[in-house]
């Protein structure tokens, strides 16, 4: 298991193991909803990490963080760091990642794919991103929504998480108070991409506060409803326009892209 983000455009995967084989690689499936990927080898004689539950950890844990950073000479390299936040989501356009554990543990590139491990050393994170103008903020997807995805990629089972194509703001009770928003909690536009489902039915600065009967007060809300919801469902979006107030609309899910 890795980032879809290290392998989806590679010509050719080679994974290097401790004991200094080299094996040849191939994806068995992407995730882009939380920047997963499944890569096979063709041996059976593999270590498996042991799997941690990120529902139990908590704000202060310790944690060590294991990569290939920046490819230095030497192997793999460990940094040491604890849980600074739970819960976090990153929004880059209308990309969207969350179930996020925020960690001050040294991630820069090459710790892509990598695993954070709590003090017993069983996997509780993939280490994915940093925010290069930040001191120690890192990030890793929770382990449990990461397995359960590479699970159903690897049985090929399962849905394709539904798309709907804004460049989402959470709405925080600060923001809706500094704009005088009449929601405290929501999931703003930002954008709306062009031939996207919300092409047609959403406009900047609408604010998205249900989907179906789910309320939906963060991007988190939002990833989490469209990870169970497929591509070609018809759902009821509620949303807040300007002075037109509440409106409801049906809305078809769509592709995400790549």
């Amino acid at each position: 298991m890795t980032n879809r983000h290290v392998v989806q455009d590679a010509l050719e995967i080679r994974v290097s193991l401790a004991d200094g084989r080299v094996l040849i690689g191939e994806i068995v499936g992407l995730d882009s909803s939380i920047d997963i990927a499944v890569v096979r080898v063709g041996v059976n004689d593999l270590v498996i990490a042991a799997i941690g539950d990120s529902d139990a950890i908590r704000v202060g844990e310790d944690v060590v963080a294991i990569g290939h950073a920046l490819d230095l000479l030497g192997g793999p390299t460990v940094s040491k760091g604890v849980i600074s936040a739970l819960d976090r989501s990153l929004v880059d356009g209308t990309e969207v990642l969350s179930d996020l554990i925020q960690t001050d543990a040294a991630i820069n590139p090459g710790n892509s794919g990598g695993p954070l491990l709590n003090v017993n050393g069983k996997v509780i994170g993939i280490n994915t991103a940093k925010i290069p103008t930040g001191d120690g903020i890192g990030f890793a997807i929770e382990i449990n929504t990461a397995h359960e995805v590479a699970l159903r990629l690897v049985a090929q089972s399962g849905i394709e998480p539904g798309f709907v194509g804004i460049g989402p703001l959470d709405i925080t009770p600060t923001l809706a108070d500094q704009l005088s928003l009449p929601v405290l909690r929501g999931v703003g536009v930002l954008s709306v991409v062009p031939g996207s489902p919300a092409d047609g039915v959403l406009q900047v600065d609408d604010i998205i506060i249900q989907l179906n009967d789910t309320a939906i007060p963060d991007t988190l809300a939002l990833e989490q409803f469209l990870r169970a919801h497929p591509s070609g469902e018809v759902v009821v979006i509620t949303f807040f326009r300007g002075s037109t107030g509440l409106l409801t609309s049906d809305l078809t899910l769509g592709d995400r892209p790549g």
